[in-house]
């Protein structure tokens, strides 16, 4: 069964339990890097995986081209 949800659409207790009866568990999202727009995807959990291997992808979707995996790091500023 797949089940595709926005996650503040449930209060956060069912939320919880929601989450807890999936094997899997993947968040899409985006974000603004200059004047582009990336799609992001993290995994929060994978059955039978200790710990998701990466924070996540970053990618683009373009018209005759499809999926296109982007490379993108987030840097933090150190607080001064």
């Amino acid at each position: 069964m797949l089940i595709v949800a926005e996650s503040r659409a449930f209060e956060k207790g069912m939320l919880s339990r929601i989450c807890s009866l999936c094997d899997d568990r993947l968040r899409l999202g985006s974000e603004e890097v200059g004047n582009r727009t990336l799609k992001t995807l993290q995994a929060l959990r994978l059955r039978g995986a200790d710990y998701p291997s990466r924070k996540g992808i970053s990618f683009e979707v373009n018209p005759g081209i499809g999926i296109q995996i982007l490379p993108y790091a987030k840097i933090a500023a150190s607080p001064k």
